[in-house]
């Protein structure tokens, strides 16, 4: 089997990487180097690679700024990830889209090209549709890309809630 390790571009990896390590649940440990390391679980299986943007001329970690919009996991940290404060069933897909547009993505049509999966989940309770319209309103008249509360809002105490 084939593993995909996901490297996030960072500004500064020491500390990026006691941030991931506490979000995740990993016991402390320090990079193996000053510009990239791997955070790694119990068995060793990379959970995550933190690579400092600039570091080594990689075309989509030259900069945040110059990542380009194709590379999905940038373009999702560029945004803040999803809008947590979206409660319930409803439009928190349709925010992130708007931000994903504005930071720079272009849709791509994949109907009949592509196959989609569904995961079966329980119906979400829908009460809250209103209060989720009204914020998605609010953020269609911004020019927001950023989520107010996303994944930078994310700590350990309230990942493992979740």
């Amino acid at each position: 089997m084939r593993r995909i390790w996901t490297i996030i571009g960072v500004r500064d990896v020491r500390s990026s990487f006691a941030w991931y390590q506490s979000l995740l649940g990993v016991p402390p440990t320090v990079p193996a180097h000053d510009d990239f390391g791997q955070i790694v679980d119990a068995d060793g299986t990379v959970l995550l690679c933190l690579h400092e943007w600039g570091a080594h001329e990689h075309p989509s970690l030259t900069s945040p700024a110059r990542a380009q919009p194709g590379n999905g996991l940038l373009l999702f940290f560029r945004v803040d990830g999803f809008e947590t404060a979206f409660t319930g069933w409803g439009l928190e897909d349709s925010d992130i889209v708007i931000r994903m547009i504005r930071a720079g993505v272009r849709r791509k049509d994949g109907r009949f090209a592509t196959g989609v999966l569904h995961l079966w989940h329980p119906e979400a309770d829908r009460s809250r549709f209103a209060a989720n319209k009204t914020q998605l309103a609010e953020l269609i008249t911004s020019d927001r890309v950023r989520a107010v509360s996303g994944l930078s809002a994310l700590t350990h105490e309230r990942a493992a809630a979740v």
